[in-house]
């Protein structure tokens, strides 16, 4: 099955050695950082679940940006900027400063809660506040329904990049399985500390990269003026409201940025895990702002301009989702390009491991504790860390 466009699948069997030798040293850095976490594994609960709340503030930003960019970020967004135009971009951009003023709004105040309680999850909290094992029980039938459709989204996605990045030699299905037990067995072996720091490799690279695209861009294209000039007849379509489909006007941007950011960050067990994890609660201003300036760089200088100039440069394309790797082995030199791919899996990655150990630790954690220890006045796992 040929999944890529024929002018990436002929770059990919070209430049085949140099992909997989660039794939195997990613794959070489996961083991390393996993090895490296296990060693600091403590052999207790809070440790695997929260880090011991012990995460420095930069590794709490990264861990937030890898999460939420996902494959999303570096395939899809440029490809619905492709679409929709700058409209899609005033929605992204809503939503990020609408998450970094919750974040600081509840961040410090989940903290406190999380630190004199030993809360780890939502339902701890959630539970705990209404007296009820039966808000514990909707927090992981919530969780469940939204982790595990994105679980099984990260995962085809990964599939199909290793298809992909190995010439077609690694079938789809058989990439899947791959990727499946290699995140669950990094999660198993490294907890959250591993997760976090794995997060953190992966952020360093898709910034470094979403940013040298973006500049390599600029270069290319004669700056943001030459890439707006280049849309031609289309570019009042492109930078105005409702956008090159006609839907994105104003009242659908801000719902659209409101709802994201709320499901991103307030109802995303996985958010409050990480900020349960942090060092301080005085972080949280340091957090914010280090992961508006990620998220604004990645989107104004990154996926805006892979949108716009891939417009310019591919202006029929039959899935926009590959506009970033079609642009990719345009602009960038070979091993940046394949590095950009292998990115992509970076970021599917960083999403899967991230929500599949909120998973276990949801199910595990508040069923086994609404069900099985329902009355009992000492949980295992809620004792002082």
């Amino acid at each position: 099955m040929n999944i890529l466009p024929p002018e990436i699948s002929e770059i990919v069997a070209a430049n085949y050695a140099l992909i997989v030798a660039t794939l195997l040293a990613y794959f070489a850095i996961f083991l390393f950082i996993t090895w490296l976490a296990r060693r600091q594994l403590v052999k207790e609960t809070g440790d695997y679940l929260v880090a011991s709340r012990n995460l420095g503030w930069i590794v709490v930003t990264f861990t937030m940006y890898a999460t939420v960019l996902s494959g999303v970020g570096m395939a899809g967004i440029p490809g619905a900027i492709y679409t929709v135009g700058v409209p899609f971009v005033v929605t992204a951009l809503s939503g990020i400063i609408i998450a970094v003023a919750l974040l600081w709004y509840f961040g410090p105040r989940i903290w406190v809660l999380g630190k004199a309680y030993q809360f780890a999850t939502p339902g701890d909290l959630l539970g705990d506040y209404y007296q009820s094992d039966t808000i514990r029980i909707y927090t992981v039938i919530a969780s469940v329904i939204y982790n595990v459709a994105y679980i099984v989204a990260q995962l085809l996605a990964g599939g199909i990049l290793l298809n992909v990045l190995s010439g077609n030699i690694i079938p789809l299905n058989w990439g899947v399985v791959i990727i499946a037990v290699v995140v669950m067995l990094h999660v198993i072996s490294a907890g959250l500390r591993g997760i976090a720091w794995l997060d953190s490799f992966n952020g360093v690279l898709i910034m470094f990269l979403l940013a040298m695209f973006g500049f390599a861009i600029m270069a290319t294209g004669g700056g943001v003026s030459g890439v707006m000039a280049g849309l031609g007849e289309i570019k009042d379509r492109f930078i105005t409201t409702p956008g090159m489909i006609g839907i994105f006007t104003p009242s659908r941007i801000y719902g659209v940025a409101i709802g994201l950011s709320i499901g991103s960050l307030v109802l995303s067990p996985s958010a409050w895990i990480r900020m349960y994890s942090a060092r301080g609660k005085s972080q949280f201003k340091k957090i914010g702002i280090l992961l508006l300036g990620l998220w604004l760089v990645s989107h104004v200088i990154g996926t805006f301009l892979i949108g716009a100039y891939g417009r310019i440069i591919f202006p029929e394309v039959a899935n926009p989702d590959f506009i970033s790797s079609l642009l990719a082995v345009r602009v960038l030199p070979m091993f940046f390009a394949s590095l950009f791919l292998i990115a992509v899996l970076a970021a599917i990655i960083s999403t899967t491991d991230s929500y599949l150990h909120i998973l276990a630790v949801i199910v595990v954690r508040d069923l086994f504790r609404s069900i099985f220890c329902a009355g009992d006045e000492e949980v295992p796992g809620t004792e002082a860390q």
